[in-house]
């Protein structure tokens, strides 16, 4: 029996002079909450070329942090010896400079990978923002700690095998397809988020496709055997 698997696409970018309401947006689930209308957090929408930086290490840290709308970033900094460190790849729905609430500079860069629009909400002097930013931060260091942790004391097969499976609840529960996804991100940027080389992820993924776990063309990914790669994954993943 053949199943035909169809994958649901992040929004493409709105046609020029044709607003596009938060009732329509695919992060409307993840950004703010319910707010009367004098409470409403001003929103401006900012659209970025792929390789353009949304902001970079060193700048000035305004009264806002960022949602995106549609696309995918590459969230970096530098460490103590100078060498770049891949935190994560924020797409729609995420949130960006939440790292950066109560610095003056930004110690990070974020860096659009594709096409990408976000909306810049400000919000200072605001109560309800500012609990639930408190929440999306605590929830960003817990996630981004056991990512960490996960990079320390697993296998480069642990490493990829989460990996997979964490891009793929990603997309589940954004409507789309947890089986079959775009990664818009390079293998070098992979690699380096793995903590690999890329020479070891090219071997990981043509071992991977040889025993029938995925199959991978370019940017696409289709998982084949779920289960097996969650046995893989499993000293890895955190609940």
């Amino acid at each position: 029996m053949t199943t035909l698997l169809t994958t649901a696409m992040p929004p493409a970018p709105p046609a020029a002079g044709r607003p596009i309401g938060c009732d329509a947006c695919m992060a409307r689930h993840s950004c703010l909450p319910p707010l009367g209308a004098a409470d409403r957090a001003p929103v401006r929408r900012i659209r970025v070329a792929r390789g353009a930086a949304l902001y970079t290490a060193g700048a000035l840290v305004g009264d806002y942090v960022y949602v995106v709308r549609y696309g995918c970033f590459k969230l970096s900094r530098r460490d103590r010896s100078g060498a770049g460190v891949i935190l994560g790849f924020p797409g729609s729905g995420d949130f960006l400079a939440l790292e950066a609430i109560g610095l003056v500079h930004h110690d990070c860069s974020a860096v659009a990978l594709e096409d990408s629009e976000v909306c810049e909400i400000g919000y200072g002097g605001m109560r309800e923002q500012a609990q639930f930013f408190q929440g999306i931060i605590s929830h960003s260091i817990r996630d981004m700690q056991d990512v960490l942790l996960q990079q320390r004391r697993t296998t480069a097969e642990q490493r990829l095998a989460a990996f997979l499976l964490r891009q793929s609840a990603w997309h589940a529960a954004r409507g789309c397809s947890g089986l079959r996804y775009r990664l818009p991100m390079a293998r070098q940027d992979i690699a380096a988020f793995l903590n690999l080389t890329p020479e070891c992820l090219s071997r990981l993924l043509g071992r991977f496709r040889r025993l029938g776990l995925l199959a991978a063309a370019r940017h696409d990914v289709t998982l084949l055997d779920r289960a097996a790669l969650e046995a893989l994954a499993a000293p890895a993943r955190t609940t």
